[in-house]
């Protein structure tokens, strides 16, 4: 890969590096197209600490990948023990059983 930048500052381990580096989302530095106009993942990125998200940042920058909506885990969490709630009230009012609230 003659003629294409280096990832310098990405060196370091996992552990070492937590500031962004400054080749990060680069898409020209991180994942540069080969002659067939392939991008290619550089080697040195594979140490670093950011490199998946690095990564997914350039291929959005380069409208490879959509930036991804989730939903936030809290959210998913709250969904979960309202449903569980929600069923448990329903089987404890089948069941003819009083709630832990109803006698209150």
């Amino acid at each position: 890969m003659d003629g294409i930048e280096t990832t310098a500052g990405c060196e370091e381990s996992a552990g070492e590096r937590r500031e962004l580096p400054d080749c990060y989302g680069d898409p020209s530095r991180v994942c540069p197209r080969d002659e067939d106009g392939v991008m290619q993942p550089q080697r040195e990125c594979v140490a670093c600490f950011h490199v998946r998200r690095c990564l997914q940042t350039a291929l959005q920058k380069e409208s490879v990948i959509e930036p991804s909506v989730a939903a936030p885990a809290a959210a998913k969490v709250g969904g979960f023990l309202k449903r569980w709630s929600d069923r448990k009230l329903a089987n404890a009012a089948s069941h003819g059983k009083k709630g832990a609230l109803d006698g209150m």
